[in-house]
């Protein structure tokens, strides 16, 4: 009687669908809720997929679907483990909602790409969200193989894109005499970009200055992207120098040893050594003749009270002989 109760007992469980214990990974790139609409949309869709109603929280939704086998539900979860992996498209659009949760997921498919992926982020990541979504199912039996093989699979990761078009705005009233865009080498940018956006912008605009051999405040960082960092910028027509000698002191940033501040910013988040490998792209310049050949400078009050005639002018030259002659007529005087 002691073993049929036993025995009894399983069978209960078994059918009631006990939940099994979900192992949240130290970093889960997919959270409950998230304010990226692109996230939502994928807990959208698989919820569709197994014919859910009434609930489109793909944490919760199997609860909803009465019709839902262990084929259908291997297929919807394979598709959608397939469509969040593609939200790391939005690591490179700053301005997006899903740039922190695109950039996470994009910098841990790398990751897995380099090292492996087994044990990776995005593994176990997948592993709990399909075990937080099985929990709420009655399908207790499902297996999705090895290490849930069938539906947390390696994504293919997406070529970082190379500098197109220059995005961001110029301030108002400033004349670039040059835009162009670079990318620095660096695997652990995500970071920065999330949580020191400033402080990264304002050490590359210093570099920037220091390479192209201009004042600091003639460089506008007009946008960063993720991939490894994108760098758009503008150097001011008021720095005094020809687009061309801009252009040539920026292709030497392959071999230029210039990446003092940055490196000493990137140096909070990782010790790796910071490079450009590939050539800056020119994305436009000043009309010709439009960059005059030295700084400008602010002319003197030449009219009114007090006012100061420019040095190389006639007027100066007067004033210089009255100067004179005022002085030795005082000399005179005092003799």
């Amino acid at each position: 009687m002691r073993v049929l109760a036993v025995s009894a007992l399983v069978l209960a469980l078994a059918v009631a669908g006990a939940a099994a214990e979900c192992v949240r990974p130290s970093t889960n790139l997919y959270p409950m809720t998230s304010a990226c609409p692109a996230f939502a949309a994928c807990g959208t869709a698989f919820c569709s997929c197994v014919g859910a109603t009434g609930n489109s929280n793909a944490s919760t939704c199997l609860a909803n679907a009465p019709a839902a086998t262990c084929a259908s539900v291997t297929s919807c979860l394979a598709t959608q483990q397939m469509c969040l992996a593609a939200i790391a498209a939005y690591s490179t659009n700053s301005s997006s909602p899903c740039f922190m949760l695109g950039s996470s997921i994009q910098v841990a498919a790398v990751s897995a790409a380099t090292s492996g992926f087994a044990n990776s982020t995005m593994q176990k990541s997948c592993q709990y969200s399909v075990c937080t979504a099985m929990n709420a199912s009655s399908l207790t039996s499902c297996n999705f193989g090895v290490a849930d093989a069938s539906v947390c699979m390696m994504p293919s990761v997406a070529p970082t894109p190379q500098p197109t078009s220059p995005t961001g705005t110029l301030p108002a009233n400033f004349a670039a005499a040059i835009v162009a865009q670079l990318r620095i080498q660096g695997a652990a940018f995500a970071t920065l970009l999330v949580n020191n956006y400033n402080g990264l912008a304002a050490a590359v605009q210093v570099d920037l200055a220091g390479l192209l051999q201009i004042d600091t405040s003639d460089i506008v960082i007009t946008n960063m992207v993720l991939g490894s960092l994108v760098v758009t910028f503008a150097a001011s027509a008021n720095a005094g120098v020809q687009p061309s000698v801009l252009n040539a002191r920026l292709q030497t940033a392959t071999t230029a040893n210039w990446l003092t501040s940055t490196q000493g910013v990137y140096s909070t988040v990782s010790n790796e050594t910071l490079r450009v490998t590939s050539a800056p792209a020119l994305l436009s310049t000043a009309a010709p003749g439009a960059v005059t050949s030295a700084a400008p400078t602010t002319a003197p009050t030449t009219t009114g009270a007090g006012a100061v005639p420019p040095a190389n002018s006639p007027s100066a030259a007067v004033v210089s002989v009255l100067a004179s002659v005022v002085a030795v007529v005082a000399a005179v005087v005092a003799l």
